[in-house]
């Protein structure tokens, strides 16, 4: 008797979810059916539970990837989480969800930026209405990135020309394609247009895995070549060099990732710190919002920003003003100052930190009083 019931179901599925594949539906079916335990064998099977696995199939789902460029190392992470890159560099995500990614360095290393679906230095949010994708770009300290580029795309036969320059003193340059479909050649030339047949540097694989290195670079233009052996797009261009001043900007973040103020505190002192390098200007954004403490209510919304000078290493605070109210018996509420948005520096994991307020509302009790002078 079971047969029709699965095949109905089945059939309401496909009908919901017309491009819905054989293993997605069964996994709908599978998934979200109700437990129920046959009492001879104490087999555990699923009931179907139609709207539970109408309401899984038809919310769509879109893939978010994660893609690392550079000559360093780090990660990226995901709030929520399934992005951790690191080990996983792609995961879908129901449509609308609002996707925050954070890049995480240390040692010797650091972010200088996301190109594709995200820009800037620091996290980055999306909301997921389609599949998207973005590069996280890392650099050793000292290497420098002039050309980073995603989602190149021409056709067969096409050419398509960049240049940057190199400094004195640089060393280790490496021009280099990755990524996406078809096929493209990379051709490199020190202060002229390279051709098919005039070019320091040739890199022909199949696909777009190309790499071009100059151990000792000259202090020129370089001028790059693509060529479109075949239609291809989705193709990332990086060009990189270690520069012969070590660049050390260090990185931002909160001395602590949590703090506890009194209400009648009047403020809550917040000191951002520098570390890890001063070498050219850095600054980063800071806000407020909203936990179990109320903005206006417990304490008062703060937004700005922080700078630095090359070389200038010394804290930097700003207050959050704490509202001094006359409820009892409120407990301690809690609210999160973020920082966001770097430039010329990296942002430590401690980007964000939870504030919270203790009351100190004194509880009157005039029954104790009288039974202590008794």
């Amino acid at each position: 008797m079971a047969t029709p019931h699965v095949a109905g179901a089945w059939a309401i599925l496909r009908q919901k979810a017309p491009n819905a594949t054989v293993s997605e539906v069964l996994a709908a079916l599978s998934n979200n059916g109700v437990a129920v335990t046959d009492s001879r064998n104490s087999l555990v099977k699923p009931r179907i539970n139609l709207p539970a696995s109408l309401a899984v199939l038809t919310t769509a789902q879109y893939a978010l990837t994660v893609s690392k460029t550079g000559t360093g190392t780090g990660s990226v992470s995901s709030s929520p989480a399934g992005i951790d890159c690191g080990s996983t560099c792609s995961a879908n995500f129901a449509s609308g969800t609002v996707i925050t990614l954070s890049p995480v360095v240390s040692g010797n290393n650091l972010f200088t930026g996301w190109s594709g679906a995200c820009t800037g230095t620091g996290t980055c949010s999306v909301t997921m209405s389609a599949a998207k994708s973005m590069s996280a770009n890392f650099d050793v300290r000292g290497a420098i990135t002039p050309v980073n580029l995603s989602n190149l795309a021409g056709a067969v036969g096409s050419t398509a020309y960049f240049s940057f320059n190199v400094p004195a003193g640089a060393s280790n340059l490496v021009v280099k394609t990755l990524g996406g479909t078809g096929n493209v050649d990379l051709l490199v030339r020190a202060s002229a247009l390279p051709t098919n047949s005039i070019f320091q540097c040739e890199s022909h694989a199949a696909g777009n895995n190309e790499t071009c290195t100059f151990a000792t670079p000259l202090a020129t233009t370089y001028y790059i070549l693509l060529d479109g052996i075949l239609e291809f797009s989705g193709v990332t261009l990086t060009a990189s060099y270690t520069s012969a001043t070590l660049n050390n900007p260090g990185s931002l973040g909160f001395t602590a990732i949590s703090m506890s103020v009194r209400e009648n505190a009047g403020n809550a002192v917040i000191t951002v710190t520098r570390t890890g390098g001063s070498d050219d200007v850095a600054s980063v954004s800071y806000s407020t919002s909203a936990g179990s403490a109320v903005a206006g209510v417990d304490y008062g919304s703060v937004a700005g920003s922080l700078t630095w000078g090359s070389g200038d290493a010394s804290d930097r605070s700003f207050s959050v003003p704490i509202i001094n109210n006359t409820i009892r018996n409120q407990g301690s509420r809690v609210f999160t100052v973020n920082l966001t948005n770097a430039t010329g520096a990296s942002l430590l994991s401690t980007s964000n930190m939870a504030v919270r307020i203790n009351d100190d509302e004194i509880i009157s009790m005039p029954w104790l009083n009288l039974l202590l002078l008794d």
